[in-house]
């Protein structure tokens, strides 16, 4: 059995949640891929959007957005960011597929990842959320 960290209750094991008081139980850490010491060492990158300022109304965030990449290793974290792209009232003031300003911004910065030598690993759910990953050294 295990123990709630927050209440000391007896929980289930795989229990997500304490029956008793709620709190969240943490999963068991697994190695980071950057820093496990017997497996290939890899950066990782994941394509993001953001709002890029520009703001006109409260009801809506940003007359712009930006889509970020930002990347996770050794040396810590960096961050390559696209310019700032206009958003229509079409696309409801964030990143649209159907925009090809929007698509054509991801696949530029898909291209300077490819050429820093970057390749893809997977898709997160939004169509832009690609994944990259970089061998070390």
């Amino acid at each position: 059995m295990k123990i709630c960290p927050s209440c000391g209750a007896e929980l289930p094991e795989g229990a997500n949640f304490c029956a008793n008081c709620g709190a969240p139980q943490t999963a068991p850490q697994q190695p980071d891929p950057v820093q496990a010491p017997d497996a290939e060492r890899w950066e990782t990158c994941e394509i993001a959007a953001a709002a890029a300022g520009e703001k006109w109304s409260p009801l809506f965030p940003s007359d712009y957005i930006k889509f970020i990449a930002q990347t996770e290793g050794p040396d810590g974290v960096t961050v390559l960011e696209s310019g700032k792209v206009k958003a229509g009232l079409g696309d409801y003031y964030q990143a649209n597929r159907q925009n090809k300003r929007h698509v054509k911004v991801v696949e530029e910065l898909t291209a300077a990842l490819t050429a820093a030598g970057w390749e893809r690993s997977g898709k997160g759910q939004a169509w832009f959320s690609l994944r990259f990953r970089r061998r070390l050294g």
